[in-house]
């Protein structure tokens, strides 16, 4: 399984609620939320089976998503915070 973090920077007053609409539409989205500061509006945490799967995700649909800019992506390499979860 494949996480990542995608920050996603929008066109200056985008209509937030549709691109957060869009977002949570993609298949492997698990959460999405909107920013009230800084460079980045959306955070969105995506979850596929794997990186070619993740890489369209995010060139395909993300991306293409009107009023998206750009977007960086975090690919998460151990979630630490689970693992302290099953170790109680």
């Amino acid at each position: 399984m494949v996480e990542a973090v995608v920050l996603v920077n929008t066109e200056f007053e985008s209509p937030r609620d549709r691109v957060l609409q869009n977002l949570k539409e993609i298949n492997g989205v698990n959460k999405a939320y909107t920013t009230a500061y800084g460079v980045y509006d959306f955070v969105a945490e995506v979850q596929t089976k794997t990186v070619a799967e993740l890489k369209s995700n995010i060139l395909e649909r993300i991306r293409k998503i009107d009023a998206v800019m750009s977007t960086t992506t975090l690919v998460v390499a151990e979630n630490s915070f689970e693992s302290a979860k099953n170790e109680c």
